[in-house]
């Protein structure tokens, strides 16, 4: 009884010590906080510091005499076997009965300090291990790894009940971002942006230093920046920190102006700036808009942007240069796995841990290495992907680390620029908006090779009912410096051919030094034969990205992998392939990012009646053969009062669904102004659009609520053109675009507006109540066909297999553009370094007898002020005025200089399709299956 109460008395003690420790821990966390979140301000007060040192040795103290106790009690007992006992090298890692998670059992290895004869328990090493740190990076780094072969199980009920005791706040791991200090790798005073006034002097690179110096960063040069508002997958990915969110000012203005803006990141203390976009504070982390795994569980893709482009021109050039490694995350490189022990061998100076254990079990590290020498999945790469997961086993939840991986690109955007000839990818001076296919960046990460896991993370069982994410990734950049013109490109040559046939170019003749005479990039040379990375616990991440359900075609169906795995459609660059609407769940969907309220380009008027837009356009879109569609709702970036799902709420689930998208423009300026507008929320929301849901649809479109795709000819279903179409071998249906008129017949007076007269005296006009968008805008001023400049503003419809990245206008990465030189070599095929799309891949749709597309874009009532001048047969226009007041031809018939009898003269032309078929077609109403029960 005295040596019972002697283990109780001594057990109590040892546990009152760590919790002492853990509440120092937390003094020191929050000294870091009070500092700030900048380099500066890490390191916590000399004495909190020296109170943690007490209590670690205090102990380990204690630890120490409760295991001796233990051993003397031992040794004075009966001479029978203690089984309990076994040797250093045999005392396993054992989980409890129904742990949520599996781990490879592994030797012991024993606290930093202790007795190397020491025998512990395991899961108390583990927890002071973890205490000392207190922090759960030092468990990730030890490198537990799962059993290979079907090791993952996850107890749902365990979890949810773990959930419910302890409560969310218990479980949940926060979204944060590890912020690292910029990399020492140009020569000061080199290289420059170039004459402001010459568009053709995109400026000179700097120069680097060779070899490229190892990071020697250590944990407290990182800056850890949380990001509290992302708790649930219910809230993704709608709460990803891509910016300030909406902030509004007294006069209800927003706070942070994304139209002729001045504010540059560079200047204004860019870690303070990452307290709201992670990218500010550290510009090698992607800008994430959207995370989610496919389907089969088997990787998680992610849908970044570029924000080096969203401000451009002079006096943005600090942040152009700041934002340059946005860029150097698209360019792949190679790297070679190394143990632990090969890293401290190659780079002794990079920080190292005094003690790690599962030594028996290194570490992977990875070291910068050239093609021949890199692993054959790391040969095109730019991110390592650490996951994680928590282990409901014990009373307080651990993480388990699940394994590493390296992410692939969705394609190369280096090749892309090579096939598009491009020249480079980035120039100094920073104006690259033109190539808007370098806008967005689509990667994935492949799940550990664990057939389990993946079955867990495709069935969406790893999310508990709040919505809570037990499975988590974090992702760390692999840091070089950027490579800069065509000459810098690096390739295998089963990619681009022998390297003088592609490192050809005016870009490569004006960076090129006349010593250099070797085409393509060098990576011995750039990075040197012993470039090691950091480890993880040192390196600029994204942590704790939370895993969540994997997409489905629409909101009713269910998580069954077997009905919504989608079938690959093999499509020839040339002739396209078979119509597949057998194989999937729809024909034809339809990706829409819109907004309640929203300012046009530049502010220059701001628009009000989209919900009532959009219920009329998804009506009559369901009428003309649209199978889904996908709302992707940016109110909240632009108003704090309303939303498009009281209209999408209409609609049943089968046909509607909406995305939560609140992210804002990074700048909406018009495409001409010195700094380029760069619509980032919408460019990514189509990117996750295809990428979610392209997969479930044989076709797909992209366009706006003012946009109508109209069947034409012989057609009433858009399916059925699509149909006739694909039998063709096209991939991609372009539809001519230009703006039709509010025809008067549906207009009224309209005063109640600056500039717009008086109720007295109305001098505006404004669309008529009741009317029906589609009949007030069937006004189209250009006569069928439509010119040739109408491909300017063109919209498409395309199969998502064969296009691999649309961006508004245009299908900017296609699978004929992805071939490679080998490919065609095997095929017996020639290959051209540069290469676009031709019909019959890519057709013009015929609107007479096919598709047509009718743009209604509002005419606001400013825009017809002075409209009984500007509209009649007698007054002289002067530059950049024009009616917009439709007042259609008599039975389409152009006469020069005709007017009515009023004397306003004649300027659109109404569709027959439309007045005689589908306006009654859309007046009927919906139909009662498109819509919920409760609204029926």
């Amino acid at each position: 009884g005295e040596a019972t109460f002697a283990r109780w008395l001594l057990k109590s003690l040892l546990l009152l010590s760590l919790n002492l420790n853990h509440i120092i821990a937390a003094m020191v966390q929050v000294s870091k906080q009070k500092r700030g979140s900048t380099l500066r301000g890490r390191a916590a007060s000399r004495q909190t510091l020296s109170l943690t040192q007490k209590a670690n040795r205090l102990c380990g103290f204690l630890v120490v005499v409760y295991i001796g106790h233990m051993l003397i009690s031992q040794r004075l007992a009966s001479n029978t076997v203690n089984t309990n006992v076994r040797e250093p090298q045999e005392l396993l890692t054992v989980p409890k009965p129904g742990s949520g998670i599996r781990v490879r059992t592994r030797t012991a290895t024993h606290p930093e300090g202790y007795p190397d004869n020491l025998i512990i328990d395991n899961h108390l090493q583990e927890e002071i291990r973890a205490e000392q740190s207190n922090d759960e990076e030092t468990y990730l780094a030890k490198g537990a790894v799962r059993e290979e072969s079907g090791s993952f199980r996850f107890d749902r009920q365990k979890a949810e009940e773990m959930l419910e005791k302890m409560g969310a706040d218990a479980i949940r791991k926060r979204f944060a971002a590890f912020a690292e200090p910029a990399m020492d790798d140009n020569i000061p005073d080199t290289g420059n942006v170039g004459d402001p006034n010459d568009k053709k002097d995109l400026g000179r690179p700097p120069e680097y230093k060779i070899p490229l110096p190892l990071r020697l960063n250590t944990p407290d040069s990182l800056v850890k920046i949380e990001y509290p508002r992302l708790q649930t997958c219910h809230q993704m990915p709608g709460l990803l920190p891509t910016d300030e969110g909406l902030i509004l000012n007294d006069k209800g203005e927003p706070t942070t102006r994304n139209v002729y803006s001045d504010f540059v990141v560079a200047d204004n203390d860019p870690l303070l700036q990452g307290e709201t976009c992670p990218v500010n504070a550290d510009p090698f982390l992607p800008w994430l808009h959207d995370v989610f795994p496919s389907v089969d569980g088997k990787s998680i893709i992610f849908i970044a942007q570029n924000k080096r482009r969203c401000n451009t021109g002079r006096i943005f050039e600090k942040d152009i240069k700041w934002f340059e490694p946005q860029v150097t995350i698209m360019q792949p490189v190679s790297v070679q796995r190394i143990t632990d022990d090969e890293a401290q061998q190659l780079a002794p100076e990079l920080w190292h841990p005094g003690s790690t254990s599962g030594q028996n079990e290194p570490n992977i590290r990875y070291r910068l290495a050239p093609f021949e020498e890199s692993d054959d999945d790391a040969q095109y790469t730019r991110f390592i992907c650490r996951f994680h997961a928590t282990d409901f086993s014990e009373e307080d939840p651990q993480t388990i680390p699940l394994g590493e991986t390296l992410s692939e690109f969705g394609y190369n955007p280096e090749f892309l620029v090579l096939r598009k000839g491009s020249g480079s990818m980035i120039t100094p001076k920073g104006k690259d908006n033109q190539q808007f296919w370098l806008s967005n960046l689509r990667f994935s990460c492949p799940m550990p090779a664990d057939e389990a896991l993946q079955k867990v993370v495709a069935s969406g069982e790893s999310i508990l009912s709040d919505g809570t994410a037990t499975i988590h990734v974090d992702l760390i950049p692999i840091r070089t410096s950027v490579r800069w013109g065509t000459n810098q490109t690096y390739f295998k040559e089963d990619v681009a051919g022998p390297k003088g046939f592609w490192a050809k170019g005016a870009t490569r003749d004006i960076w090129m030094r006349s010593d250099e005479i070797v085409a393509g990039f060098d990576p011995v040379h750039r990075w040197g034969p012993k470039n090691v990375l950091p480890r993880i616990e040192a390196s600029g991440r994204l942590a704790n990205i939370p895993i969540c359900l994997p997409p489905r075609p629409t909101e009713e169906d269910k998580y069954d992998g077997k009905a919504m795995e989608s079938e690959h459609i093999d499509v020839d660059e040339k002739s396209g392939g078979e119509n597949n609407s057998d194989k999937k769940p729809h024909v034809l969907a339809a990706c829409v990012w819109s907004s309640s309220i929203f300012s046009t380009r530049s502010d220059a008027r701001k628009v009000l009646d989209n919900n009532l837009r959009l219920q009329e356009w998804i009506e009559f879109h369901l009428h003309a053969g649209f199978d889904h569609i996908y709302i992707y709702d940016n109110s909240l970036a632009n108003t704090n009062e309303t939303t498009l799902e009281g209209i999408t709420s209409k609609f049943s689930e089968k046909y509607v669904t909406r995305i939560n998208w609140p992210s804002r423009q990074c700048n909406n300026n018009i495409p001409a102004a010195e700094n380029t507008g760069e619509r980032s929320s919408q460019y990514a929301a189509e990117s996750s659009c295809r990428a979610r849901f392209g997969p479930f649809t044989e076709w797909i479109a992209a366009f706006d609520v003012d946009e109508y795709m109209v069947p034409a000819g012989k057609y009433t279903n858009l399916k059925d053109v699509m149909h006739d179409v694909g039998k063709k071998g096209t991939n991609i249906l372009s539809l001519k675009s230009t703006r039709a008129y509010l025809s008067g017949k549906y207009m009224e007076p309209y005063w109640d507006e600056k500039g717009c007269g008086t109720e007295e005296e109305p001098l505006c006009l404004d669309k008529s109540p009741g009317v029906p968008y589609l009949e007030s805008y069937n006004c189209e001023r250009e006569p069928l066909p439509k010119p040739s400049w109408a491909m300017r503003g063109k919209k498409q419809l395309y199969r998502p297999e064969y296009v691999q990245s649309h961006f508004v206008h245009y299908s900017t990465v296609t699978n004929k553009m992805l071939i490679t030189y080998g490919e065609a070599k095997k095929a017996n095929k020639d290959w051209k370094r540069i290469t676009q799309e031709y019909s019959p891949s890519e057709v013009i749709s015929n609107e007479q007898t096919q598709v047509f597309l009718l743009h209604s874009k509002s005419t606001v009532p400013v825009d017809t002020k002075n409209w009984k001048n500007m509209c009649r047969h007698n007054f002289k226009l002067k530059y950049g005025q024009v009616c917009r007041v439709g007042n259609p031809w008599p039975n389409g018939t152009v006469v020069e200089g005709a007017y009515d009898e009023n004397g306003y003269l004649y300027n659109c032309f109404p569709y027959d399709k439309l007045t005689n078929y589908w306006i009654p077609k859309l007046k009927e109403g919906p139909k009662r299956e498109w819509l919920r029960s409760t609204v029926v």
